[in-house]
């Protein structure tokens, strides 16, 4: 890469720029760690979101097949009156940290009555759902944790490489040029000093 005319081939510039290259390094390989906790929890939590996503599926079919068996033995205003039920769930977030990345951590406080239902398959497909709660919860915590995680992974994914394939080359590039310029300062000093000795042993006596 070119570097600029205007760097000063000076023993302290040369001290600065390693200095800063130095910093750099470390900076790299710590957000190189950063990103693989990140990769490492995220690949966690998809694989527990997608596990998680599949069995709440398979237990929302069998809720709903439960309703639809027994809606057919009842009258439209029973079905209503079911239906219009003050039942509220409250869910309420925490956060928690990983790898520096605030994440939430649900939780839920059902709120208001529902009404007793009359038919045993209903009551099944209400504990049914009632005990899918916690499983909602869960995956939605986990949809907001990917999304927070895949966002600070792009981003230190950035970060990194501008300092690998930016930053870190130039100032190697630079750290080079000062380094050669002064060797050849340093050649030509001796060089110079050479000469003179030449004409001090060659001056008459």
């Amino acid at each position: 890469m070119p570097v600029s005319a205007n760097i000063k081939a000076t023993r302290m510039e040369l001290l600065a720029r390693r200095k800063r290259l130095s910093m750099a390094r470390r900076i790299r390989d710590l957000l190189k760690d950063k990103r693989d906790e990140l990769m490492r929890n995220f690949i966690d939590m998809v694989r527990d979101e997608r596990s998680s996503r599949d069995d709440l599926e398979k237990r929302l079919v069998e809720a709903y097949s439960m309703v639809d068996r027994a809606r057919l033995s009842l009258l439209p205003d029973e079905i209503e009156e079911l239906f219009g039920s003050d039942f509220r769930v409250k869910v309420e977030s925490e956060a928690k940290t990983i790898a520096g990345v605030r994440i939430p951590k649900l939780s839920y406080e059902v709120e208001g009555m529902s009404p007793e239902p009359f038919d045993y398959r209903l009551i099944q497909a209400s504990r049914s759902f009632k005990d899918l709660l916690p499983d909602l919860m869960k995956i939605m915590g986990l949809d907001r944790s990917i999304e927070l995680l895949s966002r600070e992974i792009e981003e230190t994914r950035k970060r990194v490489n501008a300092l690998e394939h930016v930053l870190i080359p130039n100032l190697e590039d630079e750290v080079k040029y000062i380094q050669t310029k002064l060797d050849e300062i340093e050649r030509s000093h001796i060089a110079s000093l050479m000469r003179i000795k030449d004409l001090i042993r060659g001056a008459p006596t």
